[in-house]
């Protein structure tokens, strides 16, 4: 980096202990330091994560036998977002299938499917992931609960994790 400059921790001062290293803050965006704590202040926008993006997952477990097929699990997702894509995770390598379904909590426990012809599917994998969503209806609204069911699975896979990434909306 241009102007930047290396700085040797261990030449603060005072010295550490013996065993111990010295720390002293990064120069970033800070925009001052706090006189209470001595600790550095940033701007309120210096290191926001991205909160429009997150993660609704359910995991099916079979307790260290094949999961049976079927329903698995509902989610109520309590904010406004889009599904951007998926990601199917296993125990071992196999071969699997998820429905995801979708309704409104007034509607419960009336469901209907989202995934189209593109289901999440393991095929003598152990991961897969997409963002490739065709025929998926992706919108959910605050309040939505999802269903899972678990199509189909080989005897190999023992544990599951679905997980949707979604964008708020």
């Amino acid at each position: 980096m241009a102007g930047a400059s290396i700085i040797n921790f261990n030449a603060t001062s005072p010295a550490a202990p013996a065993g111990k290293l010295n720390v002293q803050w990064q120069k970033g965006p800070q925009s001052g330091t706090d006189p209470t704590t001595g600790y550095p202040v940033f701007p309120a926008s210096a290191y926001v994560p991205d909160s429009s993006v997150a993660v609704v997952g359910l995991v099916v477990d079979g307790g260290g036998a094949q999961p049976t097929t079927g329903a698995k699990g509902f989610i109520q997702v309590p904010f406004a977002c889009t599904i951007t894509g998926w990601t199917l995770l296993a125990d071992v390598s196999g071969s699997a299938q998820i429905t995801i379904s979708k309704g409104t909590y007034a509607a419960f426990p009336t469901m209907s499917s989202i995934v189209a012809s593109a289901p999440p599917a393991l095929s003598s994998a152990q991961k897969n992931t997409t963002t490739t969503l065709t025929g998926w209806t992706t919108a959910i609204a605050a309040g939505d609960i999802l269903s899972v069911n678990l199509d189909s699975v080989s005897t190999s896979i023992t544990r599951l994790t679905l997980e949707l990434q979604v964008t708020r909306s």
